[in-house]
């Protein structure tokens, strides 16, 4: 009496968990025709359990699905079991990707009774799968066409990824570069062991660091000045794995800012020695005047000339030094737009890249990667000028609502609700000076 409670209770159990199972199982005759189906096995396809017993298996398949269900059927039959993938229609015709595993069902005389089968849905992890595929795409055209070299190095400064563009820049292949070379391998060898013994003590301290001008050796020789900036790579416990940054070919640029000083060196050479003959003809002029009226005459004309000459040198040198100013001006606001924007739109999104996980984590990188295709706008510097008196993460929603993202995507993404982004937008239009002026707030952030 007490085995046949055991038993009883151990049915009960039994049918409960496949009832509660999120898996969706079923089970059918040698013929297919179902005899039990869980909740969660019809749910996927748009029934209820009650609505498939008695049916055939065929309701879940359209009718160019059935030559390979047939085949799978056939295999469970023959070897007892099948795995693999399988094409389902629900029930408003909509055809999805699944995991199937089928066994086939005996009794207690082991003679086939029927067939069982456990089934999940593959539809979202198809789609993730294609949107990590799609982010990689996109992440390989933008490194393969960037100026920039982008690289990666591990703790010890092996070049663990190197974008195309180093070939451009250095002469190497990645795969040449790849495990087989550290950073300080391609430095110059005047500035080699002081940059490396830099470096380190930076890796040591786990700092980021940025426009770092250095000279390198390309493959055929020749001298290549890099301007390189870097942050580190730390895994959850703090620990440095490594170092991931660019690298810019300046030197032609440094080779026209040594040209340029060495032009300003022989311009004023030039004036010093000019001023000194125009002097000496002042003298040679001054003792003969007393006894020359037409030497006089002519005096006056060459000084006059002179002058205007001097003059007209001076102005060119009025000219240079408001060019030189202008350029200064430009390359600090250039400076100041990159280090807003990687400070504003890169550096959260890094922080919170480094904390998430799946989904969110995807979501991270394509925001991150827009906010790379913006690194040398000012859109950064301008929502953080002290009179607008935005916060970071006032900030950060802007960047959010900029790209297109809805107050639901932002309120996922960040982790608070929906009602506290809409704050953070009545509190941006205020301070953006746009409130009840029928001004879309996505459009207005794109002008800036």
């Amino acid at each position: 009496m007490v085995d046949i409670e055991r038993e009883q209770e151990m049915c009960r159990t039994l049918a409960f968990v496949m009832e509660q199972s999120t898996e969706g199982i079923a089970v059918s005759d040698l013929d297919g025709n179902l005899l039990f189906v869980n909740k969660a096995f019809a749910a996927i396809h748009g029934y209820s359990p009650d609505e498939l017993v008695g049916k055939h298996l065929s309701i879940f398949h359209t009718p160019e699905q059935i030559s390979a269900v047939e085949k799978a059927n056939r295999q469970i039959k023959e070897t007892g079991e099948f795995s693999g993938e399988v094409l389902h229609a629900r029930r408003d015709g909509t055809v999805f990707p699944t995991l199937m595993r089928n066994t086939i069902l005996v009794n207690e005389e082991g003679k086939a009774i029927g067939m069982i089968g456990m089934l999940r849905d593959m539809s979202e992890r198809k789609k993730v799968l294609e949107a990590l595929r799609e982010s990689e795409k996109r992440f390989t055209q933008v490194a393969a066409n960037a100026r920039e070299w982008i690289w990666e190095v591990d703790a010890d400064g092996l070049y663990t990824y190197a974008s195309p563009a180093v070939e451009k820049i250095l002469g190497y292949t990645p795969e040449e570069i790849v495990g087989r070379k550290h950073f300080y391998d391609l430095l110059h060898p005047e500035e080699r062991e002081d940059i490396k013994k830099a470096s380190f003590e930076v890796f040591a301290l786990k700092k980021s660091f940025r426009e770092f001008i250095n000279r390198n050796v390309h493959k055929n020789g020749t001298e290549v000045v890099l301007e390189t900036s870097g942050v580190p790579i730390l895994d959850e416990n703090g620990k440095l794995l490594g170092y991931r940054g660019t690298d810019t070919d300046i030197t032609e640029r440094k080779r026209a800012e040594d040209e340029l000083k060495q032009y300003r060196s022989r311009l004023e050479e030039v004036v010093e020695k000019r001023t000194g003959e125009l002097k000496r003809v002042n003298e040679d002029l001054l003792l003969e005047i007393a006894g020359r009226k037409k030497i006089e005459k002519e005096l006056r004309d060459s000084e006059e000339r002179l002058k205007e000459q001097k003059e007209a040198l001076e102005e060119k040198n009025v000219a240079l030094r408001e060019i030189l100013e202008q350029l200064g001006v430009e390359k600090k606001k250039f400076k100041d737009d990159i280090v807003a924007n990687i400070e504003n739109l890169v550096i959260p999104v890094l922080r919170k890249i480094e904390n998430e996980k799946g989904q969110f984590k995807q979501e991270y990188l394509s925001l991150l990667k827009r906010n790379l295709e913006e690194l040398a706008t000012s859109f950064g510097s301008k929502l953080s000028e002290p009179r607008l008196r935005l916060t970071p993460r006032e900030i950060e929603v802007c960047d959010m609502i900029k790209i297109g993202l809805s107050t639901k995507d932002i309120a996922r993404i960040l982790h608070i609700s929906k009602k506290t982004v809409e704050k953070h937008r009545d509190n941006i239009r205020r301070k953006l000076d746009i409130t009840k002026r029928g001004i879309n707030l996505s459009t207005y952030l794109q002008t800036l």
